[in-house]
């Protein structure tokens, strides 16, 4: 029996965010989650200085209304 601790960390994610992940998964034609993450990250490094302020504030509320959406459900 293998008694090594698992390095990985869980993620945490309301169901609209991992069906999205899900999605974009299948869209890249990636193997894991985790490749899926590390693609976004990388995607939001490289285009950080890019988007607008306003862009980006536009973002953020967007997603903070989607999760207050699935609060209220």
């Amino acid at each position: 029996m293998n008694n090594k601790k698992d390095p990985r960390k869980s993620v945490k994610a309301k169901p609209h965010v991992k069906d999205e992940v899900e999605h974009l998964k299948k869209t890249l034609d990636l193997p894991t989650e985790s490749h899926v993450l590390d693609y976004l990250v990388r995607f939001h490094k490289m285009n950080k200085g890019v988007i607008s302020h306003v862009n980006h504030l536009k973002l953020l509320k967007e997603v903070d209304e989607s999760h207050k959406q699935i609060r209220l459900l």
